[in-house]
């Protein structure tokens, strides 16, 4: 067990209407091995019993905060940054249960590796009704950096253990510019002082349900990430050479989230793909094989979400085998674990 000699850690859980949930959340933070902590609970204006629920628990790590009115996640968040007191800042949202090492791991990976800014780990997702699925990251920095890129799965937010020092050094805040997607811009913000990591063991079960922010403000996520993209890829959406519009290149990187009235031929997909894998090659900071993989299962959604045709579904498979043979069973691998997220997910985004 953990003693109190240990660096504090502030582990920040913002609250709206999350009576269902709330109790199960907090007790996992409580009942952790890691013991040096203060807990600061959010309360967004709920009009639950969300207040009340947390009020009964005497704990003197516990600081809990009531807004009169809802604020909204990133005036939430901040508001707890700016409370913290920890060397190290935990991320938890109200609807998750993490496992009970779960901050004894994360900070003995950042304590022994003082370059780290950011430490999350693999989840648990889990649906009451569906069942559940291990979710992994990627896990070396260069690798969250090429899925940040190419907008793939890169760090589960509220698993996350983030180095204060680096948010107070370089001022470094959620922005409500990008709410809905604040935790993509906080990892692009923070990459700048330091590096990221995910640890392979699943430290947090992460519930899925209809009132996540993906199902409930896709629209303002969909704005929120495409800016972002627009922003890392400048350099080369202003480059004279392309072969097609700026805008196309960002809907295609954000094909697979988010798909409505969205169209590629294969043509333009795998032409898209190939300018896209010869620019991330050249970017030192990309993990290449990464960067590879990510493109490749773009293609493949492309085939299913674009409906292409048989004989199209050929020539795009052919022209993946042949750009990567090596990728395919890395490829398998991430596919059935997508699918698994699907099943999970399937009754929200219908």
């Amino acid at each position: 067990m953990t003693t109190c000699d240990s660096p504090l850690v502030s582990v920040i859980i913002p609250a709206h209407n999350a009576e269902a949930y709330i109790a199960l959340a907090l007790e996992s933070i409580l009942e952790q091995t890691y013991l040096n902590l203060e807990v600061i609970v959010l309360d967004d204006g709920s009009s639950d019993d969300t207040w009340h629920i947390v009020s009964q628990y005497q704990d003197d790590r516990l600081v809990s905060i009531r807004a009169d009115t809802n604020r909204g996640v990133v005036a939430t968040l901040n508001k707890g940054l700016m409370l913290a007191h920890g060397k190290y800042i935990a991320r938890m949202d109200a609807d998750d249960i993490a496992k009970p090492h779960r901050i004894a791991r994360q900070v003995a990976f950042m304590e022994s590796n003082p370059g780290y800014v950011v430490c999350a780990s693999s989840v648990i997702y889990f649906n009451s009704e569906r069942g559940q699925c291990k979710v992994t990251f990627p896990q070396h920095h260069e690798e969250i950096m090429a899925c940040l890129a190419l907008f793939q799965r890169w760090m589960c937010h509220p698993s996350a253990l983030l180095r204060r020092s680096c948010l107070v050094e370089h001022d470094i805040t959620y922005q409500q510019k990008y709410e809905h997607a604040e935790d993509y811009q906080l990892w692009v913000a923070m990459a700048q002082y330091g590096s990221l990591h995910n640890l392979a063991e699943p430290l947090l079960r992460y519930r899925v349900h209809n009132q996540q922010i993906t199902v409930k403000h896709r629209p303002g996520q969909l704005q929120s990430s495409r800016w972002l993209l627009q922003q890392q890829w400048e350099p080369f959406l202003y480059n004279a050479g392309r072969a097609y519009h700026r805008d196309r290149y960002i809907d295609y990187l954000l094909l697979s989230q988010y798909s409505e009235g969205v169209s590629f031929t294969v043509q333009e997909a795998t032409s898209i793909t190939r300018e896209l894998l010869q620019y991330c090659l050249a970017v030192p900071e990309l993990d290449n094989a990464t960067c590879r993989a990510i493109l490749i299962l773009k293609l493949l959604k492309t085939s299913y979400l674009c409906n292409y045709s048989l004989i199209s579904k050929v020539r795009l498979l052919a022209i993946i085998i042949k750009m990567t043979p090596s990728a395919l069973i890395k490829l398998a691998i991430e596919l059935r674990q997508i699918a698994a997220i699907g099943r999970l997910k399937m009754d929200y985004f219908s």
